[in-house]
């Protein structure tokens, strides 16, 4: 497959993604109202935990798809102030689908945390691209850690990788476009760190 070809199917399933939501949304809807009528009938305690879990699992897949398709259907839009916490908030749940119960991903914001001129879907992809070059690498439970920081007039974010764990060779251009490519900064060390100006108040 040539770039021009890879290029044109991503577009194509990026088109697709809002499609994909609306009937994700109708089924869930349909999933979930079934499910409160179970609950209403259900006879048994055994019962209810059986629904219980049911819907535990509807939440999680409902999440897990929202985070997934609105991650696919963002476009590279250039600097602007964005909230990182906010940010990778969202895109942890991407993250643990991708990375699994084998690797916890644990994430700490300063509670002063202040807004940071960056690209959202540049960071989106390369935080994905370094949850995919890690998967199934490194001892079980071993967690990669995510710190947010605001210090010195940037806005940080650092990386802690499991033990004996690299940043993926795969994962640096991304990682490099998504700070150097829009006046930010990245560093590695014992951690990689990801710096970004920040926004004017």
């Amino acid at each position: 497959m040539t770039e021009a070809e890879a290029l044109a199917r991503f577009e194509t399933l990026c088109r697709a993604a809002p499609s994909v939501q609306h009937e994700a949304n109708n089924a869930l809807m349909v999933l979930s109202s079934n499910l409160e009528l179970l609950a209403l009938g259900a006879a048994s305690e055994a019962a209810r935990r059986q629904v219980g879990r049911c819907e535990e699992a509807q939440r999680r897949l409902d999440e897990t798809l929202r985070a997934f398709l609105a991650l696919l259907r963002r476009a590279p839009a250039g600097p602007e102030p964005l909230s990182l916490p906010l940010v990778v908030d969202e895109v942890l749940l991407v993250l643990r689908a991708v990375l699994g119960a084998r690797m916890p991903v644990a994430c700490l914001a300063a509670p002063d945390m202040r807004p940071a001129r960056c690209d959202r879907a540049l960071l989106e992809a390369a935080l994905l691209a370094l949850a995919q070059g890690l998967a199934g690498k490194g001892e079980a439970a071993r967690p990669l850690r995510l710190t947010l920081a605001s210090v010195d007039g940037e806005a940080r974010l650092t990386i802690d990788l499991p033990q004996g764990l690299a940043v993926p060779a795969a994962a640096l251009p991304l990682l490099e476009a998504a700070t150097l490519g829009v006046g930010g900064r990245i560093e590695s060390g014992a951690a990689l760190l990801l710096a970004w100006p920040e926004a004017n108040p």
